[in-house]
């Protein structure tokens, strides 16, 4: 792997974790200042090397993480809430909710 390619590599990991999406091709040819072409060459050589994967549909984000061992800790961090556009069928929830939580007779405490 070239110096290069390692800073691609590096960037494009870094990228992805703090934004939750890789960057596109044209985003890593503006990091480093290099063309389309020679950033979709290095991503390329990056794949067959196995750090990165194409997408099989043409996007300009084509190509993801080979490897991402922290996608399934992250998955169970996520907490899903219910959306609910009913006030009155919220308010019902909320109140059940607090209602499992506390259990019956037990208060807040200010």
């Amino acid at each position: 792997m070239t110096d290069r390619q390692r800073a691609v590599l590096t960037f494009f990991t870094a990228y992805t974790q703090r934004e939750g999406v890789p960057p596109s091709v044209r985003e890593v040819g503006a990091h480093f200042g290099i063309t389309p072409k020679a950033t979709f060459d290095h991503l390329c050589a990056l794949a067959r090397q196995g750090h990165l994967r194409r997408r099989r549909a043409r996007s300009a984000r084509g190509f993801i993480l080979a490897h991402t061992p922290d996608v399934a800790r992250l998955r169970a961090q996520v907490v899903r809430l219910p959306i609910i556009t009913d006030p009155i069928a919220m308010k019902t929830r909320v109140l059940q909710l607090i209602d499992h939580e506390l259990g019956a007779g037990e208060r807040l405490s200010p």
